[in-house]
């Protein structure tokens, strides 16, 4: 074994049997041991973590999440620590940058990005850096009640940004859990307070955590404003500041001082592609067509920024082509709009939504309906019923009902299994009803 390459993986956890297997079972090929410190669980956590071979120690809760984190980095015994929470994941496509990493020697840490999901299925995610990844030298720890950081007693310490991503599900907890964790947070939040002063950071995550709430929107912009007026836009947690606020701005309706303060943001980070993208947006409301054309078209020159500033992964690919589209429809750029809705369905090909826009670009562009038929039979899998199913119905709401029975009638749609010949059968019967 290379001593060099060796890892402890180190969770401290409560209650999360519905995360932990898929969780451990991400990382489990590039990591030596496992070490999970149970704070509490009633549930099938601790069977879960032993079913993996974890060593599982146990901490009586105290409020304190560094309290709980340092005692479990004292169960690593190998060479880096790899800090994860239950509801987090690893892509498999990252394993082999991942274990590029730990063959760095002069490097003493890695930052990851955290892939934030808030609904089951989305390919579109909020991003943000952490440290997770350090040499198990004694020389770091954690400090705050809640919101923890890590903290080196090394001063030189180096860290890196690697390409590694770990998904982040915890958003996708039912209402229940996610009410009680946030009262838990506000209740901590506070004990921090008092016991560690009022500093930016916890005003930042207390910001954050209140901006859950509709009935705390304007405290939560007011807190915002407060730290943007004493902020020197040096810290790690700028660049997200900046885009809460505007964020707060925007739910608020406050269109022109949120156009101000994306102004004022891309002077302070000019290659901010989230911040151009949110300025289209608001052009277009307000009706500035040209300039929100010209914002969005930005947004794809720009592209993904620097991991510092990575927000949103809508911003610099999809979401701005699809704006592109949507405008080039409403002005009848019938061609234009039709390339741009093509791209975005390159990028993403899971949106049903886009394949009636793109039929009415063709007609719009006035192709021979022969020839619009063979163009949108390529953008389903027609080998599959229910994409079968799809297309009738398409063709029925463009009221091309002389295509819909030439298919249904010619193309064998009709051997299927049982269910699916049925929803046919219904599509074949409206179609011969209208």
């Amino acid at each position: 074994m290379d001593r060099n390459r060796t890892v402890s993986l180190c969770l401290i956890v409560r209650n999360e049997a519905t995360f932990l297997a898929r969780c451990l079972a991400s990382f489990k090929d590039v990591v030596n041991e496992i070490c999970v410190l149970d704070t509490g669980s009633s549930d099938e956590t601790v069977a879960i973590a032993e079913s993996f071979g974890a060593r599982v120690d146990f901490f009586e809760w105290n409020d304190n999440f560094s309290d709980a984190r340092n005692r479990n980095l004292e169960m690593a015994t190998m060479n880096w620590i790899m800090v994860v929470d239950a509801d987090e994941y690893l892509r498999r496509e990252d394993i082999p940058a991942l274990n590029q990493a730990f063959m760095r020697y002069g490097c003493d840490g890695f930052a990851v990005k955290l892939f934030n999901f808030s609904r089951e299925g989305t390919p579109y995610y909020i991003t943000q850096l952490s440290s997770r990844i350090f040499k198990n030298n004694g020389h770091f720890r954690y400090e705050g009640i809640i919101f923890e950081q890590l903290i080196s007693e090394d001063s030189v310490a180096k860290f890196e940004t690697i390409e590694v991503a770990f998904y982040h599900t915890g958003h996708l907890r039912n209402q229940r859990t996610l009410k009680g964790k946030s009262k838990r947070n506000l209740i901590l939040l506070k004990k921090s307070f008092e016991e560690e002063g009022l500093g930016m950071f916890q005003l930042y995550h207390l910001a954050n955590e209140i901006s859950h709430d509709p009935e705390k929107r304007q405290e939560t912009l007011e807190l915002y404003q407060q730290l943007y007026d004493e902020e020197n836009f040096k810290t790690d947690f700028a660049p997200k500041l900046v885009m809460f606020r505007l964020l707060a701005l925007i739910r608020e309706g406050f269109l022109d001082e949120s156009l101000a303060a994306i102004e004022h943001g891309l002077i302070l980070f000019p290659d901010f592609t989230d911040l151009m993208y949110q300025r289209g947006i608001i052009e277009r409301k307000k009706g500035l067509i040209l300039k929100s054309i010209q914002s969005f078209k930005m947004c794809l020159s720009m592209g993904k920024p620097r991991s510092e500033l990575e927000f949103s992964n809508v911003s610099y690919a999809y979401g701005p082509m699809y704006h592109l589209a949507e405008l080039m429809h409403d002005q009848e750029y019938f061609e234009q709009a039709f390339t741009n809705y093509q791209e975005c369905w390159l990028l993403d090909n899971s949106k049903d939504q886009l394949l009636s826009p793109i039929f009415d670009c063709l007609i719009g562009m006035k192709v021979e309906r022969e020839e619009i038929v063979l163009i949108m039979k390529r953008f389903f899998n027609l080998h599959n019923d229910l994409n079968r199913v799809s297309y009738v119905n398409l063709l029925l709401e463009k009221a091309f009902y002389q295509e819909a029975t030439d298919f249904l009638t010619n193309d064998g749609a009709l051997q299927a299994e049982e269910k699916q010949r049925q929803l046919l059968e219904k599509a074949l019967a409206g179609l011969t009803t209208s």
